[in-house]
C-alpha cells in the first residue's frame, strides 16, 4: 500500500497536449469498452429471434450491424471531435491534484507554427536553403484559455483506459491523462486513488 504521507501530498503532472483525435478516439473507445452491452444484448435477441423464429428478423440484424452502428459510431466520434475536451485538448495542459483535493488544469498557449502545405517546395533543382523563410506562412501563437479548477463534489468517476487516466468530471468534460504525464507508476496509481475516493463521496453524487 502507499505510504499515508504521499496520499495528501500535491501530485503535478508534467506538461503534456493530446491531438483532438486522439481525445475523441479514447473517449469513444472509454464509453463503448463500459457500455458494450447496450449495443451488443439487442443484436443477439434479434439474431437469436430470426434463427429460432422468423429468418427475416436475420436481414434486421444485418441492417442494424452494417448500417445503423456505422452511423452511431460516425455521429459520436464527430460529437467527440467537436467537444468542448477535443477543444481543450488542442492545447499542452498540465494537471495538478492539491492536497485539498482541488483538481486544476492549467494551459499554455499554442506556438506559433508553419502549416505544412504553405512550404515553399523549390522547382527546378533549387536549393531549400536559399529559399527566403518570409514566403511561409506562420500561424500566431494561439492564446491559452482560463485555468480550469474542480473541487471534489464536481468530479463524478476515474477510470483506467489503454495507458490513459480518464477522469470525467461535472458537465460532461472528460480529462484524457496519459500515463507518460505522471513521474512513476506509483504516483499515477495514489492520483486515481484519491480521484475514486472523492467521486465515491455522497457529495460528488
Amino acid at each position: 500500500m502507499p505510504d499515508d504521507n504521499l496520499d495528501i501530498q500535491t501530485i503535478n503532472t508534467a506538461e503534456y497536449r493530446i491531438t483532438p483525435g486522439i481525445y475523441a478516439r479514447e473517449a469513444v473507445s472509454h464509453w463503448t469498452g463500459r457500455f458494450w452491452y447496450l449495443v451488443a444484448l439487442p443484436i443477439v435477441a434479434l439474431a437469436a429471434y430470426g434463427i429460432w423464429f422468423d429468418w427475416r428478423y436475420i436481414i434486421v440484424t444485418a441492417c442494424v450491424v452494417f448500417i445503423l452502428i456505422p452511423s452511431f459510431a460516425f455521429a459520436g466520434f464527430n460529437m467527440a471531435l467537436t467537444s468542448q475536451g477535443a477543444r481543450y485538448a488542442l492545447y499542452p495542459q498540465r494537471v495538478t491534484l492539491s492536497g485539498t483535493d482541488t483538481l486544476t488544469v492549467a494551459f499554455s498557449p499554442i506556438p506559433p507554427r508553419t502549416p505544412r502545405n504553405s512550404r515553399y517546395s523549390p522547382a527546378n533543382g533549387e536549393d531549400t536553403e536559399s529559399v527566403a523563410t518570409d514566403t511561409e506562412t506562420v500561424l500566431p501563437e494561439v492564446p491559452a484559455p482560463a485555468p480550469l479548477s474542480f473541487t471534489a463534489d464536481r468530479i463524478e468517476s476515474c477510470t483506467r483506459w489503454k495507458r490513459h487516466t480518464v477522469v470525467e468530471c461535472h458537465g460532461g468534460l472528460k480529462l484524457i491523462i496519459p500515463d507518460t504525464a505522471f513521474r512513476s507508476g506509483s504516483e499515477s496509481f495514489i492520483f486515481e486513488q484519491r480521484l475514486l475516493q472523492l467521486a465515491e463521496k455522497p457529495s460528488a453524487q
